[in-house]
């Protein structure tokens, strides 16, 4: 039997005001579960077609293995390019320049001379 592509699970979510919002969770082309991420949608069909739409997505971002840190975060919380800022102004938490310009400095200052030429498939979670 062919294991699913993505799972979808329903959450309780304080930002939602206690309304449940759906994560959903891929698998990539070798079938290894990735992490879960948050939809954002309360409506379990909005939920799957969204994770329609972001399965090529995951699935292309795993097919690039060349692809470094600097070259991932290239527009990171940059207004117009980010796309997680999006998300979150859609979720009712516009984020302001201030910010946006603190958090690009913090990746250009810390993060990125450390491990910006690192590729995406090399980094993993500290354990």
């Amino acid at each position: 039997m062919a294991k699913k592509r993505f799972y979808l699970v329903k959450r309780k979510d304080k930002l939602t005001q206690g309304k449940p919002t759906y994560y959903c969770r891929f698998r990539d082309t070798s079938g290894t579960l990735l992490p879960w991420k948050s939809t954002g949608l309360t409506a379990k069909t909005t939920a799957e077609n969204w994770a329609l739409l972001e399965m090529p997505k995951t699935e292309a971002a795993k097919l690039q293995p060349e692809v470094t840190l600097a070259m991932f975060a290239a527009d990171f919380v940059i207004p117009g390019k980010c796309s997680w800022l999006r998300p979150q102004a859609a979720k009712g938490r516009p984020l302001s320049d201030a910010w946006a310009r603190a958090k690009r400095q913090m990746l250009a200052n810390h993060v990125l001379p450390a491990l910006g030429s690192t590729r995406l498939d090399r980094l993993t979670r500290p354990t």
